[in-house]
């Protein structure tokens, strides 16, 4: 980890890399520090648990990730599908291949047909959250394409409270009501209304923001991921395993 110092030479106008702060150098070493540095230290090295929020990323997530789930213990829990010779599958975070082959018009293509699609022909109810503090996702843009899907708004900007008794964030549920089938005209009456399938109106897809949350809502603010968690496995007709 390092932090860069830069500055502006107004005369040539122009921006120069400076030096490696030497201080955060000696606080990340954990050697010679005062007694004022000292806690800072022990604050950069805190790790967090489920009951704080207010710690920082963890060092070399990734890879205590990728050493978990490919314990075979894990991967039986999970029911991840084993190699052809029963040897458990190894997981990577991102796959290489698929990143750098990933053609360049796809990266903007939006997932709104993919979500409908989920609601149209599964009987399953969607959980959505989004950090406040996002800045690669922001709030914003999750609320504006949930808005623009055409769904009904069942409970709309409802406060939600962690176990702190503090605002969590906010909560909105949308629901696909019902269509009609279209009538052929010329219309004869009486008219008889049939479907091939009953009709049918249940709460569909359900959104959280998380307050104060980064792109990583469990990383960042993990007892509040995990209150929308229980959240939404409480809901009514939310199965869990």
């Amino acid at each position: 980890m390092y932090m860069y110092m830069f500055r502006k030479n107004k005369m040539a106008g122009r921006m120069h890399s400076g030096m490696i702060t030497k201080k955060v150098e000696k606080l990340l070493s954990g050697k010679h520090v005062n007694a004022n540095e000292e806690t800072r230290y022990k604050k950069l090295l805190h790790k967090h648990s489920l009951d704080d929020d207010s710690t920082p990323y963890w060092p070399c997530v990734d890879v205590y990730l990728s050493d978990y789930l490919n314990q075979p213990v894990v991967q039986r829990a999970l029911h991840v599908k084993q190699s052809d010779d029963g040897e458990p599958v190894e997981w990577q975070e991102c796959n290489n291949d698929v990143f750098h082959d990933w053609p360049d018009e796809d990266w903007l293509t939006g997932m709104q047909q993919t979500y409908q699609s989920l609601v149209d022909d599964y009987d399953i109810s969607i959980l959505i959250y989004s950090g406040d503090d996002d800045s690669v996702c922001s709030t914003q843009g999750t609320q504006f394409w949930l808005n623009k899907m055409g769904w009904s708004t069942l409970v709309e900007w409802q406060v939600w409270e962690d176990d702190t008794t503090q605002v969590g964030g906010y909560y909105t549920s949308y629901v696909q009501l019902p269509t009609l089938p279209k009538l052929k005209l010329p219309i004869e009456l009486p008219i008889t209304l049939t479907t091939e399938q009953p009709a049918k109106s249940k709460v569909t897809v359900h959104y959280y923001t998380v307050r104060s949350s980064g792109h990583m809502v469990p990383t960042t603010t993990p007892a509040r991921a995990l209150n929308i968690l229980h959240f939404y496995l409480d809901l009514p007709g939310v199965s869990t395993l």
